[in-house]
């Protein structure tokens, strides 16, 4: 009986640490600003967080009216983000590295205006 308890006290102790890694892999977040070449802000850019390793999108935004934009919970990692907008120049970011709780915010991204 003393063992069978043991034996459920060990496996509950498991499945708490397996719930709390997943979700504390969810607390990490990337935000930041789209602007234009004056330095206004550019809403309705396309914002694709990718995965460094392989290129692969994670997820995907539109810039709301102040330029902004921002992805929760994301997985602990290496990743760039690429912007996009009609009449306008795609950017990148450099690469950068998410921690356990850690949020990012990205330096302003700045889109030029290019051939339409």
């Amino acid at each position: 009986m003393i063992k069978a308890m043991k034996t459920h006290i060990l496996f509950l102790g498991f499945i708490s640490l397996i719930l709390l890694s997943v979700y504390a892999e969810a607390l990490q977040s990337v935000k930041g600003k789209i602007v234009n070449t004056r330095n206004e802000p550019l809403y309705n850019a396309t914002v694709v967080l990718l995965n460094s390793r392989d290129s692969v999108m994670v997820k995907a935004t539109i810039a709301d009216k102040e330029g902004g934009y921002n992805f929760e919970n994301i997985a602990q990692g290496t990743y760039f983000i690429s912007v996009s907008m009609a009449g306008h120049d795609t950017a990148w970011t450099t690469h950068f590295s998410l921690r356990l709780n850690e949020s990012f915010t990205a330096p302003f991204i700045v889109l030029k205006e290019g051939l339409m």
